[in-house]
């Protein structure tokens, strides 16, 4: 995990295996293309940055998915992820 972004005071910099609010960003997928058609945001509560994409991705995939052009899209895969920072608003450590 890259703690240079986060807050000097961030409780992750001392114990980066807490569990922390993480924002992970979901790509989505037309069925049969492997092009990335649409994102959706989702919030975990997670032990580090790879168990809230696993996590991130399971809730999209047990979601109601995301339609275009009358089409089910699919969850495909974790595009990006970052702990929230105290900055963000709304976190209670």
């Amino acid at each position: 995990m890259n703690t240079q972004t986060l807050s000097s005071d961030h409780p992750l910099r001392e114990d980066p295996n807490r569990p922390w609010p993480y924002q992970v960003l979901i790509g989505h997928r037309k069925p049969g293309g492997r092009k990335i058609v649409k994102h959706r945001r989702i919030y975990v509560r997670a032990r580090g940055e790879e168990r809230a994409r696993l996590a991130a991705l399971r809730i999209a995939r047990e979601m109601m998915p995301l339609r275009m052009d009358g089409k089910s899209l699919i969850a495909s895969r974790p595009v990006s992820s970052r702990a929230l920072d105290k900055c963000d608003g709304g976190i209670v450590a």
